[in-house]
């Protein structure tokens, strides 16, 4: 009579809200490979994306049939961002995904196909299942809450008097997942750690920010021009204007001087703040 063998090791994978399917003894893994994933600039590697091909055979005894055992481990293994454990297989001892520390970087696990064939009507069936993970492979790595990649590059016009114009154009990229349907981080909430401060006698006259749908990056564009005068105004202080006008030629003490100065929002106010007029 049949006798089960025992299985060597552990695959398993546990789908976002329940549901968990662990592979057999008739399972075989077709290959995993690993690509080094590089930053924008191509000096770094920000993650390696290593997909898994495992290929299982189900055989049930007659009269049971194989339908509602495929359709159920299908709906687990097509749900992204789950669970997944792939143990003591000569690959790794300690392979385990979104299980406690080390999490998939990019919202993996993904799945990217089931493919199905019958071996034997629909008692005996064999089916291929091929994922994604991305995940850091570095020492100390950092799993969430965390900077992947930042770039950038500075482009300078000078004009005709000799002044510059600085426009500042990167981008920043996190670390993140899900908890259930919820973001775990936003590249938005790094928007201080990125961007550079104004230069001496510089203007800030134009920032961009474009958040990417999956929140996971941010790009950042940004105008600096140098202003025309070597009196600069006191940090905080955007725009001075002067107006002076003289009521009796006859009598130089009669006249007035207007000044006008317009702070910078601080960051933690949603209103512009005007430092108003003041008369001399």
């Amino acid at each position: 009579m049949p006798t089960s063998l025992p299985t060597v090791g552990t695959i398993s994978y546990t789908a976002p809200g329940g549901g968990t399917h662990e592979f057999g003894v008739m399972t075989k893994t077709e290959g995993v490979k690993g690509v080094p994933v590089y930053d924008s600039s191509g000096r770094t590697v920000v993650h390696v994306l290593w997909t898994f091909t495992i290929k299982e055979t189900i055989a049930l005894a007659s009269p049971a049939t194989t339908d509602s055992e495929i359709e159920a481990i299908r709906r687990i293994l097509l749900k992204s961002g789950g669970t997944f454990v792939y143990r003591d297989k000569g690959f790794s001892d300690s392979f385990n995904i979104n299980t406690g520390k080390v999490r998939d970087v990019a919202f993996g696990p993904k799945p990217r196909s089931f493919s199905w064939r019958p071996i034997g009507s629909n008692r005996v069936v064999e089916f291929t299942w091929i994922v994604d993970v991305a995940l850091p492979e570095c020492e100390n790595a950092l799993y969430d809450h965390a900077i992947a990649e930042a770039n950038f590059k500075m482009d300078y016009q000078i004009d005709a008097t000799g002044h510059t114009t600085r426009l500042f154009s990167g981008h920043l990229r996190i670390a993140v997942n899900k908890d259930g349907k919820r973001l775990t981080d936003n590249a938005d909430l790094y928007r201080k750690k990125f961007v550079p401060d104004v230069p001496v006698n510089f203007r800030r006259t134009d920032q961009r920010y474009s958040l990417s749908e999956d929140k996971a990056r941010l790009d950042v564009s940004i105008t600096d021009v140098e202003m025309k005068s070597p009196f600069a105004p006191p940090i905080g202080i955007v725009d001075v204007s002067l107006s002076h006008s003289i009521a009796n030629m006859a009598n130089p003490d009669t006249g007035s001087a207007w000044t006008s100065q317009q702070g910078a929002r601080p960051a933690h106010e949603k209103q512009p703040c005007f430092l108003g007029n003041f008369r001399h």
